[in-house]
């Protein structure tokens, strides 16, 4: 990543990458929680996208991240895709 210019999360200067624990996925941080923001994820779609089959791929424990109760179809259609799901 470092040779192709690209770096992570702006946390550890740059070299902060996510771990495999969880998919912050459509909205997270419930307001239930007492912790704000209440946003949806800042990960475009295609980036969800990836992080899912990504996870999937390396037989990463698929906890969601998110607010079960609020799915849009998207999030839905990320966290059900059978193929996916039957992958990892």
């Amino acid at each position: 990543f470092a040779k192709a210019g690209l770096i992570g999360a702006a946390g550890l200067n740059g070299k902060s990458w996510p771990d495999l624990d969880m998919l912050p996925l459509g909205v997270i941080t419930s307001p239930g929680s007492g912790r704000l923001p209440y946003k949806n994820s800042s990960l475009s779609h295609d980036e969800q996208r990836t992080q899912m089959t990504l996870w999937a791929i390396l037989k990463s424990p698929l906890m969601f991240g998110g607010d079960a109760t609020q799915l849009d179809n998207f999030t839905l259609s990320l966290l059900g895709n059978e193929a996916v799901l039957e992958m990892n």
